[in-house]
C-alpha cells in the first residue's frame, strides 16, 4: 500500500527534486533529444524563482511527483509551471497541483490565472476547460489560456 500524496509549499531542499521532475516529464515531450537537453537548464528553477513564485509540490511516499509555479504578484496571474513525473501522469497529481494554485489565487483574490502552455500540454489544459486565447501579434505565445478562478478543475 502506498502512502496518499500531500501538496505543500516548495522550499529551497525541494529544489533538486523539482528540477528532477522537470527533467523526467520533458523526456516524455514529443521533441528531439536536443531539444529536450535545451530545455532542461532554461526550464530548472532556482532559488531565485521561489522569491518571485508561489511554488508547490506533491509528495507520495517520501518523494517528489509533482509540482506546480505561479505568479501571484501579476495581474492576471502567469502560471508559471506544471510538471508531474510520468509514472504519476493521469492519477490526479496534476488537476491536484492546479486545485491547490487556483485556492491559492482566489485566496489572493485573484480573477483568474493566464496558462502559457508546450504544445505537448495542449490537450490537457483544453480537457480542464481551459478558454484558448488566440495570439493578437506575432510576439504573443501561440498556446495561451486562461481560467477564472471560480472554476474547479476537479
Amino acid at each position: 500500500m502506498t502512502a496518499s500524496p500531500h501538496i505543500r509549499c516548495a522550499n529551497k531542499s525541494d529544489l533538486p527534486f523539482i528540477n528532477a521532475v522537470i527533467n523526467a516529464a520533458l523526456m516524455t515531450w514529443p521533441i528531439s533529444t536536443r531539444a529536450q537537453r535545451l530545455f532542461a537548464g532554461a526550464l530548472a528553477y532556482d532559488a531565485v524563482d521561489l522569491v518571485h513564485f508561489e511554488m508547490f509540490v506533491c509528495i507520495q511516499a517520501d518523494q517528489v511527483v509533482g509540482m506546480a509555479a505561479w505568479d501571484p504578484h501579476d495581474e492576471p496571474s502567469l502560471f508559471h509551471g506544471l510538471y508531474v513525473t510520468p509514472d504519476h501522469q493521469r492519477l490526479g497529481v496534476g488537476t491536484a497541483l492546479m486545485n491547490t494554485v487556483f485556492a491559492r489565487a482566489t485566496a489572493n483574490g485573484k480573477k483568474g490565472v493566464l496558462i502559457k502552455s508546450a504544445r505537448a500540454s495542449l490537450s490537457y489544459f483544453e480537457a480542464l476547460s481551459f478558454d484558448r486565447i488566440e495570439a493578437i501579434a506575432d510576439t504573443d505565445y501561440p498556446y495561451t489560456f486562461w481560467r477564472p478562478v471560480t472554476l474547479a478543475t476537479a
